[in-house]
């Protein structure tokens, strides 16, 4: 009997090694194709519609990327003034109906209800969705050159704070992001990478919140003098993100 066990057990544990060796070889496989800039891209004619599980699969990866460059919204006991905003930008011009962004102050489970409700709205439908870099003071009444400001959008008047650093690499090659990456990773900064489709945006978490309005001017021309390929545009807190 344990004869029989034993080579059954081996059989077992034998593909099951070769199963994971297969799946390495892809992983590396994938890695250099995307390093090579010739990884294979997947285009529709039309915009794809998410099923349920998609969709909540997504959601879940949406509620951990906010919580984690929000961290002040993982608090559901406290009142928060900072509110955080989803815009979506329409990319089709069939598109008719106006949607406006999401707003929260935390993420509890009413809140991802409400967020689970909104993506609704989007999925199929021709639209980018962007994050506000600052949280902003939503109850503020915002004029700018006599012009009375959107309520529920950010703008330079009513941002408040941010609790992330931002860099946004436009129009680069895989090959320029691997060597820009490898720099930050060579002075120990981690950060969170997104793909837009044009290049990518790194962020860098930080540990408390920062009010001064004029942080993401100075990092981005930090970048800049140190040869970093950033948009050089990206100078104020009314800046918003692509979400992932």
């Amino acid at each position: 009997i344990l004869k029989y066990f034993f080579s059954v057990f081996y059989i077992i544990l034998t593909k099951t090694l070769l199963i994971c060796i297969d799946q390495m070889r892809r992983v590396i496989v994938e890695m250099n194709l995307i390093k090579q800039n010739k990884k294979k891209m997947v285009s529709y004619s039309t915009v794809p519609t998410f099923t349920d599980k998609q969709l909540g699969e997504q959601i879940e990866k949406q509620v951990r990327f906010l919580k984690a460059i929000y961290p002040f919204i993982n608090n559901e006991e406290s009142w928060n003034k900072g509110c955080i905003e989803l815009r979506p930008v329409k990319r089709d011009a069939n598109i008719k109906n106006y949607i406006n962004s999401y707003h929260a102050w935390h993420m509890r489970p009413s809140d991802i209800k409400t967020l689970t409700k909104f993506l609704g709205l989007l999925n199929g439908n021709g639209y980018c969705l962007y994050y506000s870099i600052f949280s902003f003071d939503y109850n503020k009444d915002v004029i700018i050159n006599g012009k009375k400001c959107t309520k529920g959008r950010i703008n330079n008047v009513n941002a408040l704070f941010t609790t992330i650093l931002f860099m946004d690499f436009d129009e680069i090659t895989i090959e320029e992001y691997r060597k820009a990456k490898q720099r930050l990773l060579d002075l120990d900064i981690k950060t969170i990478d997104i793909f837009t489709g044009h290049g990518f945006q790194c962020i860098i978490l930080l540990k408390h919140k920062i009010s001064d309005k004029t942080v993401i001017k100075r990092f981005t021309n930090l970048l800049l003098a140190k040869g970093f390929k950033v948009d050089p545009s990206i100078i104020d807190p009314a800046r918003i993100g692509r979400l992932p």
